[in-house]
């Protein structure tokens, strides 16, 4: 697939667009939706030099989604008899658009001032960009693509998001963050529907993880991915998605459409993202005078944390090398445009042997417990040695020992695919956690070492009443009973060492 896009990519590129660009509003009932999305799209979007065109697509609506998009003035609309989830009306609309660029506009997202001017103006001045796209409400999209918000989810609130959105869309390339992976609820793309390569993969039939999916091709083929965050577009998408993925009998997606990225691509979307919690307020905290700092990501996976690291300083305005460092050949082709070197090794018990740099950051992307090291101890301290002075080491651990990581291992009515990290067949590696912070302390230095604990989503309430049967049945003191309480409730330990 890959070397077929990059010889499509060699061939001459479409000039002879009849419009700027192509707007696209797919939707499937909720028409109180499309017409805000609609009329907010015309008060908001300059139609009137007529280098702009509108395709509304209808998925087989039965709610007089169709009767609206009849009553609207553009030409192009398509209008399907059933409901396919939009793999049929985009296979129509890549064949009519007539934009040099085109946007996919959801029917539950709201136009604001400049939105449009500055998702274009990304692509008009960063180089091999695919597509960019706007943040919205932190409450209504997840992948940390959403900010704090002033206004309510709702209809009746849409004039204090417009007035949030003017005071936010100002234009500052600053803001514009490269990411691993997006979740498109709106975006602005290149014309590329000449290119069959890029198209999306009708195997995932159902709602989850298709974005996943061709993030995982954009990366790999070396586009860029970017977050606009000098532009807010409302999203109304937490209003039902929240809600229904935490019904059980509303699971099916996740767990269907999983397994089909996990068989394609040969890594799990959601463990191979690599997120580094916390990473950009550790950045902020951290004082530094080399310029340019160097950075070395060890088992970066699609990138996320090479991707904070340079945004960061993308937006302080000071220059960065990022080294990185990968033993588990399947991440191989995300490292090849996200690091300025790639450095494959068999194994990382002996990385000084074949980098000679010092570093300022020094950072896992993947957590330890799936790092191939054979003995941690003189891993760190190996670190420490390529570590210049000033500089610090930051690492996540899996704390298997947490409430909900023990409850998801025991037999209940929740699907483990569903779950963050997927238990295998052929188990995971573990560590105690006192022992290995203990160990590491007195190589190290207590002193050097700070530890944060952080509890990720959960699934099973009552934690308060495992840890008072925990302190009962392990007779624990009350001095013991602090590291408890960070144990159970601590589904993720973070190692940051100076």
């Amino acid at each position: 697939m890959l070397a077929a896009f990059e010889a499509a990519r060699r061939r001459p590129r479409r000039t002879d667009f009849k419009y700027r660009v192509t707007i696209i509003v797919p939707a499937y009932n909720k028409v109180e939706f499309s017409r805000c999305a609609l009329e907010s799209l015309f008060r908001h979007t300059d139609f009137s030099r007529g280098d702009i065109e509108l395709i509304t697509i209808n998925d087989g609506s039965t709610d007089g989604t169709e009767e609206y998009f009849n009553s609207l003035p553009h030409e192009k609309k398509i209008n399907l008899k059933y409901n396919v989830y939009n793999h049929l009306g985009w296979g129509i609309a890549r064949h009519i658009a007539e934009g040099a660029y085109v946007v996919y506009f959801s029917n539950d997202a709201v136009a604001t001032p400049h939105w449009l001017e500055n998702l274009l103006r990304v692509h008009e001045e960063m180089p091999k960009v695919f597509w960019s796209v706007p943040n919205c409400g932190e409450n209504c999209i997840s992948n940390e693509q959403g900010i704090p918000v002033d206004y309510d989810n709702t209809f009746a609130d849409m004039g204090k998001m417009e007035a949030f959105a003017a005071r936010n869309n100002r234009s500052n390339p600053l803001l514009w963050e490269e990411r691993a992976a997006l979740m498109p609820f709106v975006s602005v793309v290149p014309n590329l529907f000449d290119v069959p390569e890029i198209c999306a993969d009708y195997t995932y039939t159902m709602c989850d993880f298709e974005d996943d999916d061709f993030s995982t091709m954009l990366r790999r083929w070396g586009f860029k991915q970017i977050l606009a965050k000098d532009t807010f577009v409302h999203h109304f998408g937490g209003v039902t998605l929240s809600e229904v993925r935490r019904k059980s009998v509303n699971f099916a997606s996740l767990v269907k459409m999983r397994p089909v990225f996990r068989e394609k691509w040969k890594v799990d979307p959601w463990q191979s993202l690599a997120r580094i919690p916390h990473l950009k307020e550790a950045l902020s905290a951290w004082t530094c005078t080399n310029n340019p700092v160097r950075a070395l990501v060890i088992e970066p996976m699609f990138g996320e944390g090479i991707f904070t690291i340079r945004n960061f300083f993308r937006r302080t305005q000071k220059r960065v090398t990022i080294d990185a460092v990968v033993a588990d050949e399947r991440y191989l082709p995300d490292s090849k445009y996200t690091a300025d070197h790639v450095y494959a090794l068999p194994h990382l018990d002996n990385i000084e042997e074949h980098i000679r740099e010092k570093y300022d950051i020094i950072v896992m992307g993947a957590a330890l417990n799936d790092l191939s090291v054979r003995r941690v101890v003189p891993f760190f301290r190996m670190c420490r040695r390529m570590l210049r002075a000033g500089g610090f080491i930051r690492c996540r651990i899996v704390n298997y020992s947490s409430a909900e990581n023990i409850l998801q291992r025991l037999p209940n009515s929740i699907p483990p695919l569903v779950y963050d990290i997927v238990p295998g067949a052929d188990g995971y590696r573990a560590f105690s956690i006192d022992e290995t912070v203990g160990a590491l302390q007195r190589e190290l230095g207590a002193r050097e070492i700070s530890l944060h604990y952080i509890t990720t989503g959960h699934f099973f309430p009552g934690t308060e009443e495992f840890e008072a049967l925990a302190a009962r049945l392990t007779d624990c003191t009350d001095a013991q009973r602090g590291t408890l309480r960070n144990l159970l409730y601590g589904d993720l330990l973070i190692l940051h060492i100076t």
